[in-house]
């Protein structure tokens, strides 16, 4: 029979991030304004949804935001282990 105790202790700091913006609804957005862009980024009678992803996209310079040293996290985890241990 074993017994144990186990800790784990994980921590990142300024790490880079990659934020992915969701072309696919973009599309499928347009799609159900007849392929016309200019009707669906109409600031008062368009998509709000499509009209901030084309303003992120834009800022972004892309699909892909990136962002420098943006992570900051600290995993913890504690726990039992109880178990039989054999040997042949």
């Amino acid at each position: 029979m074993s017994f144990g105790f186990t800790y784990d202790y994980y921590s990142v700091s300024g790490a880079d991030a990659t934020t992915y913006l969701n072309k696919d609804l973009y599309y499928q957005i347009l799609a159900s304004y007849n392929n016309d862009e200019e009707a669906m980024l109409n600031p008062t009678t368009g998509d709000l949804q499509a009209i901030r992803l084309n303003e992120t996209m834009n800022a972004c310079g892309g699909w892909a935001c990136k962002s420098k040293k943006e992570i900051d996290s600290v995993y913890k985890s504690m726990g039992i282990r109880i178990g039989i241990d054999a040997r042949f």
